[in-house]
């Protein structure tokens, strides 16, 4: 990390300049602060190697007491800042039980065509095309059958009157950014809307499902206290909260929600 603090460090299209701490990709600049600097440096010093929390908590945090959320919410800084400037979502990628891993995606492909004769090309147009599609439809079922999902399962949030668009937005909020991970996904609302006493230890065995989310939104002095729970389905027990709150901008509830699912990917 000494080395990064006298040049101006380039990854891809990315010009990231330590001293300033600004990030530049074409004509687009973000600034970040002394800590989340030293983080992006660290992931982008060991680009495609995936760096362990532990790692990153003794190099920036070093003889410090912080919590583990310090980390996710300095991951999930990152991420948005850097979305301000770049298409690409998966700068900074979390390898869950692991860490964090930088990666550049070089999106840009040189095809070459070889002139053939021209009773030949008609045939090997069709015999590529069909290759092709063997290739691809093999390489699509492998691909289902080898995700890893973590499945989880939405509880309907517990909400007072005043409370019930507010509620329908943190539980879309749940669903549209658990898609945006590469290992989470909940399970439909119709699971989700069971009342059985028995029903989650059927669901567990079943449809594997590992975590149940919950929680509760409440209404006092014009803001709205949200509650989020990460509930083990197999014992029932609460293993992390998250508490906020909010005046309803979606944008707040969209990086609370956010800030909670990265821990859970993590885990």
């Amino acid at each position: 990390m000494e080395n990064f603090s006298d040049q101006i460090i380039t990854t891809g299209e990315f010009q990231i300049n330590p001293q300033t701490g600004e990030v530049s990709f074409e004509s687009k600049k973000v600034r970040f602060g002394p800590v989340n600097m030293k983080v992006l440096l660290i992931l982008v010093k060991h680009e495609g190697d995936v760096v362990t929390r532990k790692e990153l908590f003794d190099s920036v945090w070093r003889n410090q007491i912080v919590n583990d959320d310090v980390l996710t919410r300095c991951i999930s800084d990152l991420r948005q800042s850097l979305a301000k400037i770049s298409r690409n979502k998966h700068l900074i990628t979390t390898v869950p039980k692991k860490g964090y891993k930088w990666s550049i995606q070089n999106t840009e492909s040189k095809k070459k065509i070889v002139p053939h004769k021209k009773w030949f090309a008609p045939i090997l147009i069709i015999f590529s095309g069909m290759l092709f599609f063997a290739f691809l439809f093999v390489w699509i079922i492998n691909m289902l059958n080898s995700r890893d999902y973590t499945h989880m399962i939405l509880v309907p949030l517990e909400y007072e009157k005043q409370s019930a668009l507010i509620k329908d937005s943190i539980e879309e909020s749940l669903i549209r950014n658990s898609l945006q991970t590469e290992t989470l996904r909940f399970f439909s609302r119709a699971v989700s809307q069971q009342k059985e006493n028995s029903f989650y230890s059927q669901v567990t065995k079943e449809l594997s499902a590992r975590w149940l989310i919950e929680g509760k939104v409440r209404f006092h002095n014009n803001k709205y206290k949200i509650i989020l729970r990460l509930v083990d389905v197999k014992t029932m027990l609460v293993l992390f909260s998250k508490t906020t709150v909010s005046s309803g901008d979606n944008v707040e509830i969209d990086v609370f929600v956010g800030e909670f699912l990265h821990y859970v990917e993590s885990l």
